[in-house]
């Protein structure tokens, strides 16, 4: 069975990365792992205020994944699975894919500049260049179009 290791975190990227998993997997009943990382920047680690809004920010967040891909999928032919990791996401999406044997790492691209990928670095990037599987890297607009 192929399985799809999708990323995910509410964004309009990550969902547009499932659809393209939807798209590629359908027609093999391709198993979908959905991966939502909870990540906590270590700045907040100080405050447990902040802390505590952030984990309700990302209860909420996993909430709306959730929804999301059931809505998504309800007529998915194939198997899918929503998995929560938490940590650094580049780690634990390439974590989740070794666990459930994932032949692909589907993610979005948020369309940073060149000097904030340069700078911060992109989950996207990181997997690209460390990631022992493929990964297809999803983009959506214009700049998505093969020319």
């Amino acid at each position: 069975m192929t399985t799809f290791l999708v990323g995910l975190d509410d964004s309009h990227e990550s969902m547009n990365a499932l659809d393209t998993a939807v798209r590629l997997g359908a027609p093999i009943e391709a198993e979908l792992v959905l991966v939502f990382v909870r990540h906590t920047p270590t700045t907040l680690a100080g405050s447990p205020e902040a802390l505590s809004a952030h984990g309700l920010a990302l209860d909420a967040i996993a909430d709306n994944i959730h929804n999301a891909a059931t809505a998504q999928l309800k007529e998915y032919p194939g198997s899918w699975e929503l998995v929560e990791r938490s940590g650094d996401p580049t780690t634990e999406l390439i974590e989740a894919a070794r666990i459930h044997g994932a032949d692909l790492i589907v993610v979005g691209h948020r369309g940073h500049s060149e000097l904030v990928d340069l700078m911060l670095g992109s989950v996207a990037s990181r997997l690209v260049h460390h990631s022992p599987v493929g990964v297809l890297v999803a983009k959506t607009g214009p700049e998505s179009i093969a020319v």
